[in-house]
């Protein structure tokens, strides 16, 4: 049965009068704007006109109209009504009207909770769009906006003192419709002495509102204010919070506090919990907290995306404030601050420190970016960690490492190379130091970091492990900052449809068709974001193939996409269920289908996915520290630099590397380096600053080592500069930046003979 819709119409006469009315005038009146038709186009001659189209509205249409709805409640009763009878055109009128007329937000407020269902079907249903969802989004808008006013949380926070019962219970009520944003103004309350009398009756409120209030009051935890955390510490008691008792640990056992605010949190706790824990007890808690927060176990909400909403005291607005993080790193922020508890309840303990630096040292460099480097200033994790000293952070290092804390490990990495002290890269024979052991880790930020670390605590210096850093830093210099897929397929048309794909998602790809040849390829490029493999690859097998490519460090954290044939996915699957960084899906036959399994693959890699300018930030770093180690003569042999030359020489032909190259190929100095340069120099297509910067290279090549090149090399280099001087090169007229280049290469080659008080003479 249908809802009646004029509520005052009594009886069916009346009813039929009504309508006989509003039949009558209808003509007249329209309360959705039309105009009366004027007696010209009355008197003019109609078109015969089709019964259909003749046909009135129906009674409870024009019911409606003649009741001419003006305020919000009655236009949204009237659009609801005219969707019951199957007339959504009709409601986007109602609503069409409403939104013009912008009522108010108290006009507004009031209808979420009379017109909810109504309101979620305006906000879903297709036919009343677009103004189904902006009327559903202006209700809501203005109710949030009116719950949340400031003034109205002021008014029910001094009505909670009311002696009227019915006054406090409204006032417990719009504070609780005000949710989170009525604690922060309650929490100002109880810290101002002058509302001394409201105290009370606000610590009971926030009790009762608890749901949303117990989060943020852990947070007010940390106040500075004595008098509001004794508060906070009451009121958290009193809701029996287990959320907060691993906060109150530190303030019920630390004898630096207030003998009050001990008894207070103490009390609080044995509310909670039933007990008083002694220092013992209250250690053992906090570290199995710590463990908890730190594998991301929150008994905290976790979005559809994984994220976590906590609340933090802020010291500049004197406030609490919410900030969302990713799930793991809401845990390591949480177990950051109770590490922080239980190294102040246990200051001699170094376990206790070490945790207390792993945490913090995670955090900051979680929050402050992997890629850049460790804050150090005054107050920051990275100084507390340099005030422990190098063989507390040797120590944490090689807990990071161990426990694959990746970001702790760089952090520990860098902070290393600050301290100093050389003599933590020794090590018992027949082992190594941790940051030496770094450099074989699975994450290539942890590697770079431990390698520039070494260089900067002993260029030239060797220690046990010291074979690594050149190779490490080598591996750098071989990025070319592409985005790159390594596509494995044994037959080579396949293979050149998935490079397809991959570029119609935006990398590109390079097809390999032997397992080995894949794996080579695979070790020796930092540029692969990832690995595709196809189940029929062979030399070897993909189950082989992968295992082999998991024992390499360089690419053991490398996400891996398997696709699979129908009668093998199963299998293949079960193969590497328990594997992290491997994916398996079928086969690819399309762009859409690519661009989702590579969504996956980067989600897989999550943080150890690293971008273009930060690989070229990499490749920067790496050929300076190998520029630092060259400049000692010493180092060639004992580094085995030489082994590295033909990888500096690839990476003089890179924009971006270009200049630093050139220089650490001066101090190489050998032959090839040498005949690298010049022809590099003489390059027309490379930049010119580029040009010049191996021209200015080469002649210092010269100076120290003398030159290298062979007598043809070099009568082709005079050649050159020969044709250049002449009116016209190639049917172009040499530019002149390009002669002087040319000419100082001349100068250069003919220096040594000229020291000789000789002449170069061409043959």
């Amino acid at each position: 049965m249908k809802r009646p819709i004029a509520t005052s119409i009594r009886s069916t006469g009346l009813a039929v009068a009504t309508a006989l009315l509003t039949t009558a005038s209808l003509a007249q009146e329209d309360p959705f704007g039309a105009a009366p038709k004027r007696a010209a186009d009355t008197a003019a001659p109609k078109a015969p006109v089709s019964t259909e189209s003749a046909k009135p509205e129906p009674l409870a249409i024009q019911l409606l109209r003649a009741s001419n709805p003006t305020t919000p409640r009655e236009l949204l009763q009237a659009a609801q009504s005219a969707l019951e009878y199957g007339r959504p055109d009709e409601t986007k009128r109602y609503l069409a009207k409403l939104l013009a007329d912008k009522p108010t937000d108290e006009n507004l407020a009031t209808l979420t909770a009379r017109f909810a269902d109504f309101l979620l079907q305006l906000d879903r249903s297709a036919d009343l769009q677009p103004e189904g969802k902006q009327v559903a989004e202006l209700i809501y808008s203005a109710a949030r906006r009116v719950v949340e006013s400031p003034d109205r949380i002021a008014k029910a926070i001094v009505q909670l003192s009311s002696s009227q019962p019915r006054a406090r219970q409204d006032a417990i009520e719009a504070l609780d419709l005000a949710g989170i944003h009525a604690v922060n103004p309650m929490l100002h309350a109880l810290a101002d002495s002058n509302r001394e009398a409201e105290h009370a009756s606000i610590r009971t409120a926030l009790v009762q509102l608890g749901r949303s209030t117990e989060l943020p009051l852990i947070a007010a935890l940390d106040s500075p204010n004595v008098n509001l955390r004794k508060q906070v510490m009451s009121i958290l008691g009193r809701m029996g919070s287990t959320r907060a008792a691993a906060f109150l640990m530190r303030p019920a056992l630390d004898s630096a506090a207030p003998a009050d605010v001990r008894q207070l949190s103490a009390a609080a706790l044995f509310r909670i919990a039933g007990a008083r824990p002694d220092a013992y007890e209250a250690a053992k808690y906090l570290s199995r907290e710590i463990a908890r927060f730190m594998n991301g176990d929150l008994a905290r909400d976790v979005d559809i995306d994984g994220r976590v909403r906590l609340w933090q005291w802020n010291p500049a607005t004197q406030e609490v404030t919410p900030t969302v993080l990713p799930r793991l790193d809401a845990g390591m922020l949480l177990a950051a601050k109770l590490a922080n508890d239980l190294y102040t309840l246990r200051p001699d303990d170094q376990a206790a420190l070490r945790l207390m630096l792993l945490t913090n040292l995670e955090l900051a460099k979680v929050l402050n970016g992997l890629e850049r480097p460790l804050p150090v200033d005054v107050g920051t994790a990275g100084a507390s960690a340099l005030a422990a000293g190098p063989r507390v952070v040797k120590q944490l290092l090689a807990e990071a490492l161990r426990e694959g804390r990746v970001a702790a490990a760089i952090a520990a990495a860098e902070v290393l190379g600050l301290c100093g002290d050389s003599s933590i890269l020794q090590a018992p024979p027949g082992g190594s130091s941790p940051l030496a052991d770094a450099m074989t880790s699975s994450d290539r930020r942890v590697r770079l970091a431990a390698a520039l670390s070494a260089v900067k605590l002993a260029p030239g210096q060797l220690f046990p492990g010291a074979g690594r850093v050149a190779e490490t830093l080598a591996w750098f210099l071989e990025t070319n900052g592409r985005d790159v897929v390594l596509i494995g397929h044994p037959r080579g048309e396949d293979a050149q449809s998935l490079v397809g794909f991959m570029s119609a998602v935006g990398y590109e790809g390079e097809g390999v068709y032997v397992g080995r040849g894949f794996a080579e390829r695979a070790f020796s490029n930092p540029d692969y974001r990832f690995l595709l493999i196809a189940d029929s690859i062979d030399q070897p097998p993909v189950l082989e193939l992968v295992q082999w490519l998991r024992r390499d460090f360089r690419t053991a954290r490398q996400p891996i996409g398997i696709m699979a044939r129908g009668e093998r996915f199963d299998s293949i699957r079960d193969a590497f269920r328990d594997d992290p960084f491997t994916t398996v899906f079928p086969r690819i036959h399309s762009t859409d289908i690519a661009a989702i399994e590579v969504e996956k693959l980067k989600a897989i890699a999550g943080r150890n996915l690293v971008r273009d300018e930060e690989r070229m930030a990499q490749g920067r770093a790496s050929i300076d520290a190998l520029t630092m180690l060259a400049r000692n003569p010493a180092t060639f042999a004992e580094y085995d630099l030489l082994h590295h030359e033909t990888k500096i020489i690839r990476a003089l032909n890179h924009h971006v590397l270009s200049r630093q190259a050139a220089v650490l190929l001066a101090l190489y100095g050998t032959p090839r380096a040498q005949a690298a340069l010049i022809n590099f120099a003489t390059q027309s297509s490379q930049p010119l600053e580029n040009r010049q910067a191996a021209a200015v290279a080469f002649a210092s090549a010269v100076k120290s080592h003398g030159l290298r090149l062979t007598v043809p090399q070099v009568a082709e280099q005079l050649a050159r500069y020969q044709a250049a001087s002449a009116t016209k090169v190639g049917g172009q007229a040499t530019d002149e930046p390009t002669r002087e280049l040319l000419a100082s290469l001349v100068k250069a080659i003919e220096a040594p003979a000229i020291a000789r008080g000789e002449l170069l003479k061409q043959n």
